[in-house]
């Protein structure tokens, strides 16, 4: 689905579901940043984060680590009557495996990922946020400081001139990145928006590299 031709009812892979989709919230691009913090996550954990086997188990997983959603999140949400009381918004909550009932908020994502980089965890956090307008966007996570850290400096001058940022002389660069810097300011245009959140995401997932992560860990 594009942002403006949306033409299918089953939109992402049940562990990977932003929660606007569960909820019947009108969606945006941002869902994408939802998942992608979900994979992020699988790879430096090697389990799904939420591995839920239905969507009210899925919700009450998401619940668990991140808390419960904003009362204005759910007034706007179509199928709140699934998974929450219409009058008091408590949560339907489901059991673990020993049958005990799952809290909101009783996990911290720190705890989950058992990692000890902090700019990680900041990162993924802002993955994983509630509401799709807080949530961080490709353009922000191109510069957050867990992507940007590990990158060698040609491909972090090639981020900051994609963005715009970069003020030293084109010269510091080489042909080949400014040619493929060229070719992605001609898709992006001088204003980019979220119709052209496909090329950062593709953008973003080359610049992750999760082995400096697993590095950080064995280190310590």
């Amino acid at each position: 689905c594009f942002c403006n031709e949306r033409i299918y009812t089953y939109i992402q892979s049940r562990f990977y579901r932003a929660p606007e989709i569960i909820l019947g919230i009108p969606y945006t691009s941002a869902i994408d940043m939802w998942s992608f913090g979900c994979i992020l996550t699988e790879l430096f954990t090697g389990v799904p984060l939420f591995p839920g086997e239905s969507e009210q188990e899925q919700l009450t997983l998401i619940m668990e680590v991140i808390g419960l959603p904003e009362e204005r999140i759910l007034s706007t949400a179509l199928r709140k009557r699934e998974f929450f009381n219409e009058e008091t918004n408590e949560p339907y909550l489901t059991s673990d495996s020993q049958n005990n009932l799952r809290i909101p908020g009783s996990k911290c994502l720190e705890e989950v990922l058992m990692c000890q980089s902090d700019s990680f965890l900041d990162f993924i956090s802002k993955c994983l946020d509630w509401d799709p307008e807080k949530r961080i966007s490709p353009f922000d996570a191109l510069m957050h400081e867990w992507i940007i850290e590990g990158l060698p400096e040609q491909v972090l001058i090639h981020h900051k001139k994609m963005l715009g940022i970069y003020e030293s002389e084109m010269e510091d660069a080489s042909p080949s990145m400014v040619e493929g810097m060229d070719y992605t300011q001609r898709q992006l245009g001088t204003n980019p928006t979220n119709e052209h959140s496909d090329i950062i995401m593709h953008h973003l997932v080359e610049s992750t590299d999760l082995s400096q992560i697993h590095g950080e860990n064995q280190a310590q």
